[in-house]
């Protein structure tokens, strides 16, 4: 087919195209895991044939603290109405260097809006992160208020106000509003599900239990406390876990380095994951460890336990990098995965009200450690070597593909004092993210190991499961003087895809640090049409298509880019859309 002929169906379509307005899409990001039951959907669709070109980048810093040299960083970024929110500060010189910082920027051009000083003070030593890839969580909740913890000796639970946009202290108080001390080196793992805040107020290694106060607008009229402006979080239940101090005839006892997982909240269940000590002869001698409370009535629903291995990279005391992947469900499921010496790597589902299992699926590599995301009564499982989309009813599989993501890794930032001690006690996971949409699901696989570190954005379409696109995130730094560190966020808001990066700087003021001298933020927009991803739709992109035209794969002509809508081949179809947006 003549380029001339298509030229000529380009200007045809195109006047077609003019009459026809794009709808506004809109959507926000309220968590790292989209909702309070991590199932990492949002229904603020990227469409499978939109190629990706940057809009902007934005440069943010996280504070320093001599007292034992590490950055604090920002874990992730919320969005709602059009503006986003992190911990972190834009300004290289923040005006209160001892505090952190919270912000505020227009989602849609990075523009800055808000700065609030968090109560956390920088003189803490370094390993008061406390929480695995969660070191600042933040939360921006149905409520419209912002919410945020910091773990540690000094820990504090803080809220901002959309009314005021003031920035208050949050107590944990008992059932008759006596202040409950979080007690020495509280782990910051914070959870909001309706008019409940849930977070442990106890010690990081004792047995004590979660904690879900009630954040309902009552709480907000005014300050409670005459010396300085706390709100009321009223105990209303306790969720776990329950695990008993001594062994009982399972022979499960609690252990006081318990590492654990930030509670999971669907359909007014909140479950809880922990892994802890047996007595009985079991690999590494840990078991998940579940307990479901119900959170209309405060009482406990079921508690359960498998038999599973360590779970991967750890924390400092409170935490294991896989155990975040697991989510419950609105559709009533909890799901999943154990891995266990010599048995397969296995994901489960069960009730959330009963705790009986309803599925399970075995998978045939012994080194996954799958993602889950869930979305319209489907389960999405990304591992290394095997990819799944199951009916989340029955775990009957819908499709399966064997992608190969090898670098797969849950990234694991040292602190200063791991260098000194030569031992990695105090290693803070970090999230792999997920964003599932309806047409594709994005995920990360690098490996922060490796020398440069890899980090790839990867996209697979929800209908089959094929790689449809990816994005080698470290080229991004490319003959420029700083490199990759790690991938701390990734989401997608009004439209937009944004991922949250660490980077480090070579010629770094602070060689021993954590290595997190900035963190960059880049926000990308899907151009229709945008065949070489310069940002336009063009004659170059149509004379791409052209030398591509009527190719399927397999043919040396065949151009991915060019298959605009994925179907697996350069047809009218994708002409058309090329068509609709040319000159955009």
């Amino acid at each position: 087919m003549s380029t001339n002929w298509i030229v000529r169906v380009l200007a045809v379509a195109a006047v077609g195209s003019a009459l026809s307005a794009v709808p506004a899409v809109a959507g926000d990001w309220s968590r790292q895991g989209a909702d309070a039951g991590m199932s990492k959907y949002t229904a603020d669709n990227l469409a499978v044939d939109a190629p990706l070109h940057l809009r902007y980048s934005k440069r943010f810093y996280g504070k320093w603290t001599d007292n034992k040299p590490n950055f604090f960083y920002g874990s992730s970024i919320v969005t709602r109405d059009g503006k986003a929110a992190m911990i972190a500060d834009d300004r290289s010189s923040p005006p209160a260097s001892n505090y952190l910082t919270a912000m505020k920027f227009t989602w849609a051009t990075g523009q800055s809006l808000d700065y609030f000083m968090i109560p956390w003070l920088l003189s803490e030593h370094c390993r008061e992160i406390d929480s695995h890839h969660y070191t600042n969580p933040i939360i921006w909740h149905s409520d419209g208020r912002i919410y945020g913890r910091r773990g540690g000796d000094y820990s504090s639970t803080w809220v901002i106000l959309p009314a005021t946009n003031t920035l208050y202290r949050i107590y944990n108080r008992d059932a008759n509003k006596v202040v409950l001390t979080n007690g020495f080196d509280a782990t910051a793992l914070m959870q909001c599900y309706k008019d409940l805040l849930i977070c442990r107020h106890g010690h990081t290694q004792s047995e004590g239990e979660f904690y879900a106060g009630l954040i309902s607008a009552g709480c907000f009229v005014a300050p409670n406390n005459s010396s300085q402006p706390v709100i009321l979080g009223q105990r209303f239940a306790w969720t776990g876990p329950t695990v008993p101090a001594t062994a009982g005839a399972e022979g499960i006892y609690g252990y006081t380095s318990r590492f654990g997982d930030i509670p999971k909240c669907a359909a007014d269940v909140c479950v809880y994951a922990a892994q802890i000590n047996a007595t009985t002869p079991l690999p590494y001698g840990t078991r998940v460890f579940l307990q479901a409370t119900d959170l209309v009535s405060g009482q406990t629903l079921w508690t359960r336990h498998w038999s599973s291995d360590y779970g991967g990279q750890q924390g400092f005391y409170t935490s294991v990098s896989d155990y975040w992947r697991f989510m419950a469900l609105e559709n009533g499921l909890y799901v999943f995965f154990t891995r266990q010496s010599g048995q397969p790597v296995t994901v489960h589902a069960v009730d959330l009200r009963t705790g009986q299992d309803r599925w399970s699926l075995a998978m045939a590599n012994a080194n996954e450690r799958p993602l889950l995301a869930y979305a319209a009564g489907c389960v999405y499982v990304v591992g290394r070597a095997e990819q799944y989309k199951l009916d989340a009813a029955t775990g009957a599989t819908i499709w399966q593909t064997t992608n190969s993501f090898a670098a797969d890794q849950g990234y694991v930032m040292h602190n200063w004092e791991d260098q000194t001690w030569g031992s990695w006690t105090t290693q803070d996971p970090i999230y792999r993210p997920v964003v599932l949409t309806d047409e594709t699901l994005w995920f990360v696989d690098g490996d922060y190991t490796s020398n440069p570190p890899q980090a790839k954005l990867l996209a697979l379409r929800t209908s089959d499961g094929r790689l449809v696109r990816q994005m080698d995130l470290a080229a991004l730094y490319a003959g420029k003087p700083e490199s990759l560190l790690v991938v701390n966020d990734v989401l997608v808001a009004d439209g937009l895809l944004g991922v949250l990066v660490g980077v480090k700087n070579a010629n770094s003021a602070h060689p021993h640090s954590n290595n997190m001298d900035f963190q960059d933020l880049y926000v990308f927009e899907p151009v229709q049409g945008d065949i070489d991803g310069d940002g336009h739709c063009d004659i170059v992109d149509l004379l791409t298509l052209a030398a591509a035209f009527g190719s399927v794969p397999g043919e040396t002509n065949y151009d991915l880019p060019a298959d605009l809508n994925q179907d697996d081949s350069v047809d009218v179809v994708d002409l058309l859309s090329l068509a609709g947006n040319f000159g955009n």
